[in-house]
């Protein structure tokens, strides 16, 4: 075991990727983390000029990076009227429930 720790020591490939992460540590981590910061804290100053602006307009929440956790296994299913429905959908079938009565939201 320590013959091989020793080896992966030497390891010009691993030295790198330790020095990288050790220049990342220092010098990018912290200012991209104030960045972020910065950008969150002007998103929802953004957002709040926005929704000032346009009161009549429905602004939804982002749910981009939330926790989405689910489990089971996904099947189709043969209904009542005997037609069998899939788990997925296909283009074909979003053709034919378009509705061209119901416009969609613009954004």
């Amino acid at each position: 075991m320590t013959a091989t720790i020793a080896k992966l020591n030497k390891d010009p490939f691993y030295l790198l990727s330790i020095n990288v992460s050790d220049f990342l540590s220092v010098n990018v981590r912290p200012e991209l983390g104030r960045i972020n910061d910065e950008i969150q804290k002007l998103n929802k100053d953004y957002m709040t000029a926005q929704m000032e602006f346009d009161k009549e307009r429905v602004f939804y929440p982002d749910a981009n990076s939330t926790l989405r956790i689910t489990y089971g296994t996904v099947k189709g299913y043969v209904s009542k009227d005997a037609v069998y429905y899939t788990h997925y959908t296909t283009l074909k079938g979003i053709m034919e429930k378009d509705n061209p009565e119901i416009s969609e939201p613009e954004h």
